[in-house]
């Protein structure tokens, strides 16, 4: 304090100015700062988003690749039935054509 007095009004004139300067620059410097962080959030929800539709894509695609496999083993299950049949079936053609042929 004994500083400013010692400058006197000049002195303390110039001070409030400057300390008026040192005001505005870091208010613009806080705007500047704001200004960033907003672009810098909307950025994160724009990588948000892609990631979450890319996410969502993925899924759907692996959704489906499980489908094609489930249809394709499904399909396989229903040949193997159908050859067992084939075969159980042959098999007692089989049995009974041997039977009637060797019975008196």
């Amino acid at each position: 304090m004994w500083i400013l007095s010692n400058i006197g009004n000049e002195g303390n004139e110039k001070v409030d100015q400057m300390a008026s300067q040192a005001h505005s620059m870091c208010k613009k410097m806080e705007m500047n700062l704001l200004k960033r962080v907003n672009k810098l959030s909307d950025v994160r929800k724009k990588l948000a988003d892609e990631h979450r539709t890319e996410m969502h894509q993925l899924h759907v695609a692996h959704e489906n690749d499980l489908d094609k496999v489930e249809k394709h083993w499904k399909g396989e299950v229903v040949k193997l039935v159908d050859a067992y049949n084939n075969i159980q079936e042959k098999l007692s053609n089989q049995y009974v054509l041997t039977f009637v042929q060797k019975s008196p």
